[in-house]
């Protein structure tokens, strides 16, 4: 009997826990079943070792309607879409639909469908302005024809890089959710949605908190969206004494120090080295870099560049310098994947490639070095992982890499290198792509002689340059390669 009652007692807790009709997903009177989406996105998924490849790749998510004929998703997965597709009201059927909007640092997506019928009888539910109740989280999706609602744990607001970029902003961390919803789903709470979740990180699931994709849709709609700002210097804490006795600070410890400014470009004598920062925007900041938000509670100064803010934003810094307070006003510069040397994501577009006598060239890239496995920073070529936290500069905005050789007999005693950083081609200084197509124009006395960076185990190659294309139509036609290269207009 008590096993029994063991038994009867789990399985209501079970159905409680997923059922739509649970109370805190009543609560607030908002029928979810007509305006939660399930979005299916077809697409073509490339593969950075071998450039030339790719392969189809399908993906499943959940949206929320939320203007007429508008539904908020996240962008994860859109890239190099082919096919969108939308299933409502728990039907069989899909609808044809196209990408309205996105913007992959924020990590936010606008579809329509193509169909205005498919908006007939849905109803556009209200993102939170405020905080949600952290004991009333539901996660709404549908599991074939049925609404299914997950109640979720809250744990903390944190301040992280974006999932599709390193663009720090406010997220939301919740208890880890079941394997069954590891795609990105709607985070509801009092009638309203109060977030979109994204990914797992250290067994916890982070969502994008509602008022932020409040604060920037509201932005789209007005037909003025600059992108989003970023802080392009870095901090440390201000916890030793005598780091305040050095800079005649009085008073309890507070602020944090800059100690790194190469990247601010036009407004370097806007924020310096040594310059303790004391406020932003009025937030003060403590010795450790954090902030009260009125929202979230604690959090790191960074998210104050996206709090309400975008590219082109000034921002008001109370900062200590030359011992005295002074008030600096500082325009948030736009983030870009093109700020990094080494470009954190590629997306749209083909992965480029240029194959010289089976010699694989290619940009240096995160997506290349993500294909050495989800433990790259550790398994990839330590030089290529520490170039990834580098900034570019104008003498170095990008890099070539040799990814790997195609063993043949032109390039016999090359075939076992890779990962090696291109210097210059024929004394030419390489980039990119661009830079060695041209540079192989110009053979020396009919050789390419190809050189790579400092601190690479090997120093430079020489390659006959008269015998190359005969090389190369054995080489393509063995591999079965379509072509030789493939390299952006731009």
């Amino acid at each position: 009997m008590r096993l029994l009652r063991i038994l009867i007692f789990t399985a209501l807790a079970t159905l409680c826990s997923t059922s739509f009709s649970a109370t805190g997903i009543k609560k607030g009177g908002f029928d979810w079943e007509k305006a939660i989406i399930t979005v299916e996105v077809s697409g073509v998924q490339y593969d950075f070792r071998q450039p030339w490849s790719r392969q189809p790749r399908q993906s499943m998510k959940s949206g929320v309607v939320i203007r007429q004929g508008e539904i908020l998703t996240t962008a994860q997965g859109l890239d190099n879409c082919i096919m969108v597709r939308l299933q409502r009201l728990g039907e069989s059927r899909w609808w044809e639909a196209r990408v309205k909007w996105l913007d992959y640092y924020a990590n936010l997506a606008i579809l329509t469908a193509v169909d205005d019928k498919f908006f007939v009888g849905l109803k556009p539910a209200q993102l939170s302005a405020k905080a949600p109740d952290k004991e009333n989280l539901h996660i709404v999706r549908w599991k074939g024809a049925n609404l299914e609602a997950r109640r979720v744990e809250f744990n903390q607001y944190v301040v992280d890089e974006s999932e599709l970029s390193s663009l720090n902003c406010v997220q939301m961390e919740l208890e880890s959710v079941p394997h069954q919803m590891n795609n990105p789903e709607i985070l509801v709470s009092d009638g309203k949605v109060a977030g979109l979740t994204t990914s797992k990180v250290e067994g916890n699931t982070r969502a994008i908190p509602s008022i932020f994709a409040r604060n920037i849709l509201a932005e789209q709609q007005k037909g003025q969206w600059r992108g989003l700002g970023y802080f392009p210097f870095y901090w440390q804490p201000s916890q030793n004494p005598a780091l305040h006795q050095f800079l005649n600070l009085k008073g309890d410890p507070r602020g944090v120090v800059v100690i790194e400014t190469s990247q601010l470009k036009d407004q370097r004598d806007i924020i310096k080295p040594l310059d303790i920062i004391l406020e932003v925007d009025g937030f003060g900041i403590d010795m450790m870099g954090n902030y009260k938000d009125p929202d979230f509670g604690r959090l790191l100064l960074e998210n104050l560049a996206v709090r309400n803010k975008f590219a082109g934003d000034i921002v008001t810094f109370k900062i200590w310098r030359d011992s005295k307070e002074q008030i600096v006003k500082f325009k948030l510069p736009k983030f870009s994947y093109s700020e990094q040397i080494v470009p954190q994501q590629v997306f749209d577009k083909e992965p480029e490639y240029l194959i010289i006598g089976g010699l694989i060239f290619q940009p240096l890239t995160e997506p290349y070095l993500r294909s050495f496995g989800n433990d790259w920073r550790r398994i990839a070529p330590f030089k290529l992982v520490y170039l990834s936290s580098m900034n570019a500069t104008a003498e170095m905005p990008s890099l070539v890499v040799l990814s790997a050789v195609l063993p043949d007999y032109f390039n016999i005693g090359y075939h076992d290198y890779r990962a090696l950083v291109v210097d210059t081609v024929n004394n030419f200084t390489v980039r990119n792509l661009s830079d060695l197509s041209k540079a192989l124009k110009s053979p020396i006395d009919g050789y390419h002689i190809i050189k790579f960076q400092k601190g690479d185990s090997i120093k430079s190659i020489v390659i006959d340059a008269n015998a190359e294309a005969d090389a190369m139509t054995r080489i393509l036609k063995r591999y079965n390669i379509p072509s030789a290269s493939k390299i952006s207009s731009k």
